[in-house]
């Protein structure tokens, strides 16, 4: 940690272009970036999304709950995660992409 970095927000994929490789792709490209960098990769995660941030190496970092907004939308959690370079496991992840 505090080895400084970029930051990416917000990546997602328009739905007509889903389940086509490409946020893998992407996902490949960062980690393989950060593993030749050795920075931390940190992001949030939905609980919804989190399994497969995991299936990538990311690890939780705990639970941000935001508050709802009363006829806008109810409370909802997010899940900080962070990938770190150079463990047993981000190596076996970077050798099977």
């Amino acid at each position: 940690m505090g080895l400084g970095g970029k930051v990416g927000e917000f990546v997602g994929i328009a739905q007509g272009y889903q389940d086509k490789g490409l946020g893998r792709a992407f996902m490949d490209w960062g980690l393989r970036q950060a593993d030749a960098t050795g920075l931390e990769m940190y992001g949030d995660a939905t609980v919804r999304g989190l399994p497969v941030w995991k299936k990538y190496g990311f690890k939780e970092l705990g639970v941000l709950y935001v508050p709802g907004r009363p006829g806008l939308f109810d409370t909802y959690k997010i899940v900080p995660i962070v990938w770190t370079p150079g463990t047993k496991e981000t190596r076996q992840i970077i050798a099977k992409l």
